[in-house]
């Protein structure tokens, strides 16, 4: 995965390689966010990671940054009940959930800190007990 985007990066530089219409992302800064994004995800020692939106460049810059980092990454579509969001993130054991819209989550996620990305938040729940991972 480093390698696709150091290729990105190198390559692609300056050419918008993704866009939703409102924002737009070169080859240098989808790799500049996913790095910083992996580096802050890695500093906050998360174990596993959901996102909490639309499909969107947020989600594409997420996944890549859990897999530069090797977090496991769960998507959770916005149109998921809450019952359906604490079963995903029950069972899988998410420990972290990044989103735009926080006060759609449980109370007990606390609101942690920013992320690169506009408008996203760093959301952690303590009392998550961590679901073992296959081997």
């Amino acid at each position: 995965m480093n390698r696709l985007l150091n290729k990105l990066a190198n390559e692609l530089g300056p050419v918008v390689v993704l866009s939703d219409g409102e924002l737009r992302l070169t080859g240098s800064e989808l790799y500049d966010w996913s790095g910083l994004l992996a580096a802050q995800l890695c500093a906050l020692k998360v174990k596993r990671l959901a996102l909490f939106a639309d499909n969107s460049l947020e989600w594409i810059v997420c996944d890549l940054a859990c897999q530069l980092a090797d977090i496991p990454f769960l998507p959770l579509p916005v149109f998921f009940t809450p019952e359906q969001c604490a079963h995903a993130v029950l069972s899988s054991g998410v420990d972290t959930v990044l989103s735009i819209t926080p006060e759609l989550l449980p109370d007990s996620w606390r609101v942690l800190q920013t992320t690169v990305l506009p408008g996203m938040v760093v959301l952690q729940n303590a009392a998550v007990t961590p679901v073992p991972l296959p081997e």
